[in-house]
């Protein structure tokens, strides 16, 4: 069965996108979900698939993100459009993929990253942090109120509130 999926997979990917034939694929266990990653005579390309309609399918914010970020000279995957000039592609009635250029680096497995890199990581995201903070992603409500400083203020002083009338109750 897999490998019937693999070559569905392969098939769309040579007619929607000028990347030549697949020479090697390799399937990309590291991470959410299963992706591959084709070589062509053009390069490697990392191919992520994705369920449609998924209420935490992330794919479009992906890719305008990291679209915003190389603007900005920051060094993110590169999104390869398809011959309908899209950046997302149909694989079946269930499931989308898209494509972007593999980037080579090295893989730390968990808990063993040394700590230079820990601290410069860090760094890094909070510089993405600070330049992300104006970009819209029109995100779901949920997330926009989790995001709000308000809102996790008013909360805590809810549950304060709230220890305060039961502590009146109970007579502490």
């Amino acid at each position: 069965m897999e490998v019937n999926i693999l070559k569905n997979i392969e098939r769309k990917f040579i007619s929607n996108y000028d990347l030549g034939d697949i020479i090697e694929t390799e399937i990309n266990k590291v991470g959410w979900g299963t992706n591959y990653i084709f070589k062509t005579k053009l390069g490697k390309f990392f191919v992520k698939i994705f369920e449609l309609n998924k209420s935490n399918n992330n794919s479009l914010h992906e890719i305008l993100i990291c679209n915003y970020l190389r603007e900005k000279g920051y060094p993110v995957s590169k999104f390869i459009k398809n011959r309908k000039g899209e950046y997302i592609s149909k694989l079946d009635f269930k499931k989308s993929f898209h494509v972007q250029e593999f980037i080579e680096g090295d893989i730390w497995k968990k808990n063993t990253a040394p700590n230079w890199l820990l601290e410069q990581g860090c760094n890094y995201i909070g510089r993405i942090h600070n330049e992300l903070k104006q970009f819209d992603l029109n995100l779901r409500p949920s997330i926009k109120l989790l995001n709000d400083k308000n809102y996790h203020i008013k909360r805590i002083e809810g549950i304060i509130n709230q220890i305060k009338k039961n502590a009146s109750i109970g007579g502490y």
